[in-house]
This record gives C-alpha cells, structure tokens and sequence, in this order.
C-alpha cells in the first residue's frame, strides 16, 4: 500500500493518467477524474427517449453528471424542441452547443444515451445537432447508447429481408450494422466475453454471466460479412437467449465497443436496459461500461509549443474557425509543450 502511495504520488506530480480500474473495484473515485472537463457525463433523456433524470451507475462511482429531459409528463411541447436545439445545435450564447467547448473539444467526458425511439430522436436532433455528436466523439469524448441509443450510435439496419435500411440517419459513430431483436420486454441473461475488457472493472460473480437484463425492442452487432464488421470492434457481451419461437438471438453480440484512433472517443453499444438498475451485477454492468468509455478518451490536443517571454493571446470565439487560438471553457485545460 505504502508503494502504491509513493507511485500515485509520483503520478500527480508527473500528470499521467492512470487507468480508471485501478479503482473501481474499490468504488473509489480517482481525485484526477473529470479533470480537464466540465463534467464527466452528459445523460441524453431527450426528445422520444425515456425520460430518465438519474443514472444509479453514475451515483454508484461517484461521478459528475448533466441531463437534459424532455416531455416528463409525456406531453412535447415547442419549449422541448427549443431547449434541445440549444443544447446540441447550438445557441447564440454557446455556437456548438453543450457537448463542445468553444474550440471544439469535448465538454463531458462521455454522453449516455437513453432507449427509446431512436428514428424520431435522431430527426428531432436535425442534421446539426447530429453533426455535433459525430464531432463530439472525433475530439476524444466517449459515447454509450442503450437499445435505442445502440441504433443511434450504428451506421444503419439489416432488415428482416437482409437489406440495409437507409444509413444517412444514424450517426454512423459505430460505423457496423446492426439487426432487431424483435425481443419485447423480456429478460435475457448476457454472458461477458472471456476476454472482455470490462472484467477489469468487475467479475461478475466469476461466471462472468449478468442475469436478466431487461431488454425491449433493442438490437444486435450483425458480425457476418453482411454485417461488414469495422477493424477494432471489440464484442464485450453476447445474449443467452434460446427461445425457437422468436428470432434467435441466442449468443448474438449484446454488448460490442469501437475506437477507432486514440484522438477518437470510445463508443459502446448495448441492446438491452441495465441503465436503471440500483444494485447487483445488472447495476455494475452499467457501471463497467461507463468506466471502460472513459478509459477510452481520446488523446488531448497539444495545441502549441510555448516560447518563453512571448505572449499567447488565446482570445478567438468559435466562429473564427481558429481552435488554436480559441479561449479556454469552463473548467477546460488547453495543453502546450
């Protein structure tokens, strides 16, 4: 223990980032986590997502977290569309939204997104607001999507008849195609892989086998050639499911990851609904992959490299399309060597 005090000591004095699950299953929050963001999460419950305000995954490791929610009694009003266009559009205060700092790097650590209807949200965010969650994760934040968020994140659908559905809609930050379930509120087990990277976090009760997990409606990683499988997924999780009465899903990839490049944020895809769970594995599953998307932050940019007695005016706004240059946000390092 007294070592492992000297080397974190060390550590902080060096700036190294030291991976997240070193800790986790301590349920210690690392004091250097967040650092450089405003916060840690940012929980999309907007419009036709569930209306989720708490993420108990979130609580459980002690994590900073946003959340916009929109319709919580059902009801859309002009106000949800107002407030969600200014969160992920844009608005004359805050020109490319919450999610960016003023030079385009990420605001949050990681975004969640909530199931629900993935289509209707995605038409909701306007081509805009979906350019920003693209941009988002191509500066280093990280992305995970439950049932309809894993829609969201994919590159498009295989439909019943193996076709692909239209793929301009979906953000295509998961850039592999996925398939329905066709599986309504029901409550297959997921089984992590052997190999799984989120067993660094957890063991699952060392038969690395999550009991049911609510799942509705929600999809699959398609990995035959169809599917075209991008260079760097990983499958993290597959359905145990047999049931010959409905498609079969049974050791389908449940939960899969991607990315792409160490300046690109990790993006992680999930078909079914720990999201909700407040205690057990079905709770630490949420909890796993939230601190595997934040092990996978993208590298920061060095922005330049300093000269000693000149003076950097870092003083340009958004719009000026010059991030080298652009002011700091709010609780945002710029880095320089």
């Amino acid at each position: 223990m007294k070592r492992l005090f000297i080397i974190l000591i060390i550590g902080i004095v060096l700036g190294m980032t030291w991976p997240t699950e070193l800790f986790a299953k301590k349920r210690v929050k690392p004091s250097w986590l967040g650092h450089g963001f405003y916060k840690d999460i940012f929980m999309d419950s907007g419009i036709r997502l569930t209306s989720r305000r708490t993420l108990p995954a979130q609580e459980h490791l002690g994590l900073t977290m946003e959340f916009f929610v929109s319709a919580p009694n059902k009801a859309l009003t002009r106000q949800d569309t107002l407030q969600q266009t200014k969160i992920f559009c844009g608005s004359e205060k805050d020109t490319n939204g919450v999610l960016l700092y003023p030079d385009g790097a990420p605001r949050f650590r990681m975004i969640y997104v909530n199931g629900g209807a993935a289509k209707a949200h995605l038409v909701s965010l306007t081509p805009i607001g979906c350019d920003r969650l693209r941009k988002y994760v191509a500066a280093g934040g990280s992305f995970i999507g439950t049932c309809a968020g894993a829609y969201i994140a994919s590159g498009g659908l295989i439909n019943r008849y193996n076709r692909k559905e239209r793929t301009d809609i979906y953000l295509g930050i998961y850039p592999g195609m996925v398939r329905r379930t066709r599986l309504q509120k029901r409550r297959p087990n997921l089984l992590i892989e052997k190999q799984s990277p989120l067993l660094q976090y957890y063991d699952f009760g060392g038969d690395r086998l999550v009991e049911r997990v609510f799942h509705n409606f929600g999809c699959y990683m398609e990995e035959s050639k169809l599917g075209e499988v991008p260079p760097k997924t990983e499958i993290l999780a597959r359905y145990i499911f047999d049931d010959t009465d409905r498609v079969q899903i049974d050791r389908k990839p449940s939960i899969w990851a991607i990315k792409e490049s160490a300046k690109r944020g990790r993006v992680i895809s999930c078909g079914s609904h720990p999201e909700g769970v407040k205690e057990g594995e079905r709770m630490e599953l949420m909890a796993a992959m939230i601190l595997y998307a934040m092990d996978g932050n993208g590298q920061p940019v060095i922005k330049a490299k300093l000269a000693a007695g000149k003076t950097r005016l870092m003083d340009k706004r958004t719009e000026d399309n010059n991030p080298a240059f652009t002011r700091i946000g709010d609780r945002q390092y710029h880095h320089f060597t």
